[in-house]
This record gives structure tokens, sequence and C-alpha cells, in this order.
């Protein structure tokens, strides 16, 4: 099988498999039975409202799937392998991404590609999207 042309980025025996952007896109808006243009657009709005609501300092819990947050890491000292030298490395904020439990279940299940468990599944609300509490 031709993994190029299933639009698989295979590399060497051990390493992950990615899937780039405009392949994601082409997948949702098979999914969807849309146009790539309506898949992206669908797909940069939810990727902003993620990024919005994480740039206010909230948390987004997505059930099912899994929970991304801002963690902040302290000031600390480092040294610099070439040199040797102390380097300060300052305090940031980091972006994390937490797997739910039915994504992990999903993912250490020995089967075949995972599936997304339905709403049903996952404990009934459909739409309303993530909530964002302040």
């Amino acid at each position: 099988m031709n993994h190029r042309a299933s639009g698989l980025s295979i590399k060497a025996k051990g390493t992950v498999r990615k899937m780039t952007k405009s392949q994601f896109v082409e997948a949702l808006s098979q999914k969807l039975d849309q146009s790539k243009e309506e898949g992206e657009r669908l797909l940069d709005a939810v990727l902003k409202t993620v990024v919005d609501a994480l740039q206010r300092g909230e948390k987004v819990d997505l059930r099912g799937f899994g929970t991304f947050k801002i963690r902040e890491t302290k000031a600390r000292q480092a040294r610099n392998p070439r040199t040797g030298e102390a380097v300060s490395v300052p305090a940031k904020k980091v972006g994390t991404f937490k797997p739910s439990k039915e994504l992990s279940a999903l993912l250490n299940a020995h089967a075949g590609p995972s599936q997304i468990p339905s709403e049903k599944e996952l404990g009934g609300k459909t739409s309303g999207g993530a909530s964002a509490s302040h």
C-alpha cells in the first residue's frame, strides 16, 4: 500500500505517524459531507475558541475527549549543554492537554482504528459545546 497516496505520513519503525492540518481538514470534511473550505472554517473556529478560552484563563473540558488548560512554570536556572554556562529561564505559561479516561481507554484498546464515543455513550448532552465558567 502506498501510504503517501493514502494521506498518511509514515516514518521509520517505532515512530509516530502524523496527520497534518490539511489532512485533518480533509478527513473532517468527508465525515461531515462538507467542502474542504467549510471543514477548514469549522476547524479554525474550534481552535480559535479553545485558544481564546485559554487566553482568558479558562479550562476547556470536552467530555469524552480531554481537557485543555494552562500551566504556569516557575523561573529557573538551567545550563547551556555546549558551554556549561548558567542560563536564566523565565517563568512562562504552557498549554497542556490531558486525555479523558474514555479517550485513554480507546487508545489503549488493542483494536482497530479508535472511534470517538457517541454522545449517548458520553452521557447524553449534545450541542452547547464546551462550557466556559467565569
